[in-house]
């Protein structure tokens, strides 16, 4: 399984999920010219998804999915609650696939499971990705971790976590405070610390894994604080199974590849979609 960051931020986010010749994007925020050359770049061809995941409904999570959708016949995966949200940015879909939260759909030999994040939008889900007995979890927007956040990050081999803000520079900046409280508030965004908190916290278990810092704000945010915050921790503790890097904000910038797969775990039926 190889997973690229294509962008992830408050311009946009996409992450592209690659296995063998069948291939998915979680999210499509960017424009779709962009998100289209950005695939080329990648060598996959809009046209060969199948299919494109919606983790909610806010524009920088599916300003590219309605027209990438039309222009290729794409199936887009999303819960009922976040395509009636998101009808009026989506437009008319060819293909519309419902996933009811917590609930998995096959696209060839990648499964995508969906879990609740606490975000402000109708129903905001993670993805826990699965495919050839590699695990990633990708979670860009929470304000606050829940319970439903165990299961995928015990399991993940590639964390996509959100890291949003430091909390100093959020509330000294240029935000008015109602926008500052959302932020900070539990259906907001995840600050570093929190981001710090969690990550060190699932160190405990020795097994090797990979971090990707990721929807970080241009405003209250840069990434070596992001960066620091997270990893200085893990460093101060002894730990260093983990590799911690920060994705780009509005470019492609990090790679991921299962070079070596942890043991398959068995899936449990679901819709598939066309490999």
């Amino acid at each position: 399984m190889r997973v690229t960051a294509l962008a992830s931020g408050s311009s946009g986010n996409a992450f592209l999920v690659e296995v063998g010749t069948t291939s998915v994007l979680l999210d499509a925020g960017l424009p779709g010219p962009a998100l289209e050359r950005y695939l080329w770049q990648r060598g996959v061809a809009a046209a060969d998804l199948s299919a494109i995941f919606v983790s909610h409904e806010h524009i920088d999570h599916l300003r590219g999915v309605g027209a990438l959708a039309r222009r290729h016949g794409i199936p887009v995966v999303a819960n009922a609650a976040t395509l009636r949200a998101g009808a009026a940015l989506l437009g008319p879909l060819p293909e519309p696939v419902l996933l009811p939260v917590g609930g998995a759909c096959q696209a060839g030999p990648i499964q995508v499971r969906t879990f609740p994040l606490s975000h402000d939008a109708a129903e905001t889900v993670g993805f826990w990705v699965q495919a050839e007995g590699a695990h990633a979890c990708i979670c860009t927007d929470l304000g606050l971790p829940t319970a439903a956040l165990t299961a995928p990050l015990a399991a993940a081999d590639l964390l996509v976590l959100e890291a949003n803000h430091d909390l100093d520079r959020l509330w000294a900046g240029p935000y008015p405070p109602a926008l500052k409280a959302r932020i900070a508030g539990p259906r907001g965004h995840l600050a570093n610390v929190d981001a710090a908190r969690l990550v060190l916290d699932l160190a405990r278990d020795p097994r090797p894994r990979t971090i990707w810092l990721a929807h970080l704000s241009a405003t209250n945010n840069t990434p070596r604080l992001a960066y620091e915050a997270v990893a200085a921790p893990l460093a101060q503790a002894g730990y260093h199974h983990y590799m911690v890097a920060v994705a780009g904000r509005d470019r492609p910038s990090l790679v991921w590849d299962s070079v070596v797969a942890p043991a398959a775990r068995p899936a449990p039926p679901q819709p598939a979609l066309r490999a």
